[in-house]
């Protein structure tokens, strides 16, 4: 486990003023903010302050709009954007964490909530002084080696031509909410036990550090009470989840996949990349599901998108699932929403959302053999 200094972040009401001193008085250099990447804040949690970068060869730092709110808001005990903190960078999360739970230092995970490449924790010094310590993330968690031999994991599926047609005929999509502090248990376990049964599953976290599993089938349920849902296992993490308002310990949404297009070539050419998924859930008004499915298999398809599913959920309910490399998918976006905009007529909206969107940094692949 290394560790090393990264930046200083110093936080304004006036960031333009103090970039401007930084920039100008003591001649730093701007650092552009696409190296960055931000993750999208929404009305009940993220950070949308404007943020500046500026270096002088060696070191950053990281100048912020100051906001009180952001701890409540994410529903942590820390709040980096209060008065600034100093970070460093460690190529071990995990391991650091368990560091820090060993000399009884209390953290805040904050997960990919402020960017969706890092991976950042916040705790206290001595002194009440706030510390970062961030990882940078790959494409992929480690793979473990503690899976059965015939359930290997191996980085896609193999033996599957570019094609708009797989062998996917349902899909289930779980949702999973840590406490904080065991994201990366929960993310070990799921990976450690894919559904039994299943034809392939992808996992990834949310910049607030939900977890969600995509686990496709090669066999058809026409009774979605009889769908493949994760039971065994869930004893052994049960009590590191926050659960949800019905009492359960996790969400889950199932359904006959109605497309799914999965480009080989683009899978096997970006692996090296890091790669988002998407799980956007869709509510279609009565008498508008012909319209919608023929709109949304037809959305803009970047030259390396990897895939792109939509599963039934309900009567009137669907689950788009995409994977693109990150940057394809920043440049994809303004296209995105123009064609969101082109359906909007045939959704019925959730609260003040036309959609129920969640994505992440891909963690890990599960391919059956």
């Amino acid at each position: 486990m290394k560790i090393e200094f990264h930046h200083i972040n110093c936080v304004s009401k006036d960031v333009e003023g103090l970039d401007l001193f930084y920039r100008d008085i003591l001649q730093m250099q701007p650092i552009p903010a696409q190296q960055f990447v931000r993750t999208e804040a929404t009305k009940v949690d993220g950070y949308d302050g404007k943020i500046k970068f500026v270096t002088e060869g060696s070191m950053q730092m990281h100048l912020a709009e100051k906001d009180l709110n952001v701890a409540a808001k994410n529903k942590r005990h820390i709040n980096p954007v209060e008065n600034g903190h100093i970070a460093f960078r460690t190529d071990d999360i995990t391991a650091f964490k368990a560091h820090l739970d060993a000399h009884g230092i209390p953290f805040a995970d904050y997960g990919t909530t402020f960017s969706q490449q890092w991976h950042q924790i916040f705790f206290h010094d001595p002194e009440g002084n706030v510390i970062e310590v961030h990882q940078e993330l790959q494409l992929q968690a480690p793979r473990t080696e503690t899976m059965q031999e015939q359930r290997k994991a191996v980085p896609l599926r193999a033996g599957i031509e570019p094609s708009h047609n797989t062998a996917a005929k349902f899909a289930v999509i779980s949702r999973y909410i840590p406490k904080d502090g065991f994201v990366e248990d929960i993310v070990q376990s799921l990976t450690d036990a894919p559904l039994s049964g299943a034809l392939s599953q992808h996992m990834l976290v949310t910049h607030d550090n939900q977890i969600l599993t995509i686990a496709f089938f090669d066999a058809a349920y026409d009774d979605h009470e009889n769908a493949p849902v994760r039971f065994s296992g869930l004893e052994s993490f049960s009590d590191k989840l926050v659960g949800f308002p019905n009492g359960g310990l996790l969400e889950v949404r199932s359904g006959p996949v109605v497309f799914d297009l999965y480009i080989e070539e683009n899978a096997r050419r970006l692996k090296d990349e890091m790669q988002v998924l998407s799980v956007v859930r869709f509510k279609v008004k009565t008498n508008c599901t012909e319209a919608f499915l023929e709109n949304i298999q037809n959305f803009p398809l970047g030259e390396d998108r990897i895939r792109r599913s939509v599963v039934q959920t309900g009567e009137r309910e669907f689950i788009a699932i995409t994977r693109d490399p990150i940057e394809a998918k920043i440049a994809l976006e303004p296209l995105r929403l123009q064609a969101l905009d082109g359906i909007e007529h045939l959704l019925e909206w959730f609260d003040d959302s036309r959609t129920d969107p969640r994505s992440g940094v891909v963690h890990h692949d599960w391919v059956r053999q």
